[in-house]
């Protein structure tokens, strides 16, 4: 890196920065997980849960929370519903009059594709004056798999984009932005990944007008040293500092489980692990709201009252349980701002030289 690359600071996770350590060892800092969810069904819409693949926005004028989840009715169809906070615990589930559903305009649902959805991410482009808000989805429409774009002007009445991302794409995406060059960046599944790996795998494509995307890239995928039967179902991006950080779904086909991993990119496109490799965030006990599955919003952690807020989807159940068994709901955690990670000495005290 050269002086004028230099960022303001460096986090515990940033290996360039350090030349040798003594005595020195690297600590994860997994966030602290809330015992109670924050939102939860309480809507017929909602019937066989709420899941945040989607996310959470902070606006700047007022520093008001904006959520994006999806909400499963009790025929197994998804929508992308909205709800609002002045805190992060309480929230409210607006009627916006929007979206019909079982005859009524009174809910809180702001976008039902034709197909069945699942996962929808919102980038806001601040590039764009006249729709900022951009969402990606996974849609299945007569059989068939593809990503597809939406456009809004204020995050709540959506409009289409007349042709998918990508046909042949697999569920399960993330959606960010790229301050380096103003790239949008979805982090997804690409076609042909399980008759190349035989398992889930993350690929990048990319876009600079929300039209025209880049072939994907495989930028994470299972190790060598990764138990066998594990796999990265997903993986969110943002940056901090002075790297890009990512948080990896890992799934456990046996026992069927997924918690997640911290990782780390210094350039936002090839991602790799971070020693020690440590479980960020940990199911919870049986009985708690995710002692089978905990993921995150795809949007970085938010700071709030002097801490990183996390906002999360958890489940009792796993890839396939269904419901009464699979409860789901969304939920928060708390971490010290720029605390992903500490460099601790041994007892006798240790020493660290940096890179000149």
């Amino acid at each position: 890196m050269t002086a004028a690359d230099q960022p303001l600071k460096f986090l515990a996770v940033d290996e360039r920065w350090i030349a040798e350590t003594a005595c020195i060892r690297r600590r994860i800092h997994p966030p602290r997980i809330h015992p109670q969810p924050v939102l939860i069904v309480d809507r017929p819409w909602e019937a066989l849960g709420v899941i945040l693949y989607g996310t959470v926005h902070r606006e700047a004028s007022d520093g008001a929370l904006r959520m994006w989840y999806l909400a499963i009715d009790a025929d197994d169809h998804p929508r992308l519903c909205y709800a609002t906070s002045s805190n992060g615990v309480d929230w409210q589930k607006p009627e916006l009059g929007l979206c019909e559903f079982r005859d009524s305009m009174a809910n809180n649902i702001v976008f039902d594709p034709p197909g069945r959805m699942d996962g929808a991410n919102i980038i806001i482009d601040s590039d764009d004056s006249t729709a900022p808000y951009k969402l990606v989805c996974h849609l299945v429409t007569d059989g068939k798999e593809a990503l597809w774009g939406a456009v809004s002007r204020d995050g709540l009445t959506w409009e289409m984009q007349p042709e998918p991302i990508g046909g042949g794409f697999s569920d399960r995406q993330q959606a960010m932005t790229f301050p380096d060059n103003g790239e949008l960046v979805v982090l997804c599944r690409a076609p042909g990944m399980f008759d190349t790996y035989a398992e889930r795998a993350v690929y990048r494509i990319t876009s600079r007008d929300f039209k025209t995307w880049s072939t994907p890239e495989l930028v994470f995928k299972s190790a060598l040293d990764d138990p066998l039967h594990m796999e990265c179902y997903s993986m969110t991006g943002f940056r901090w500092a002075s790297v890009y950080l990512g948080v990896c779904e890992r799934m456990h086909v046996a026992p069927d489980v997924v918690d997640c991993e911290l990782v780390v990119s210094y350039d936002g496109q090839q991602w790799q692990r971070i020693q020690p490799r440590t479980t960020f965030l940990e199911l919870g006990p049986p009985g708690s709201w995710y002692s089978d599955w905990i993921c995150t919003s795809s949007n970085p952690p938010i700071s709030q009252d002097g801490v990183l807020w996390w906002f999360l989807s958890g489940r009792t159940g796993c890839h396939d349980t269904s419901a009464p068994l699979n409860l789901r709901a969304i939920g928060v955690a708390t971490s010290r701002i720029d605390g992903f990670a500490s460099l601790t000495a041994t007892e006798q005290g240790g020493w660290i030289r940096t890179r000149a």
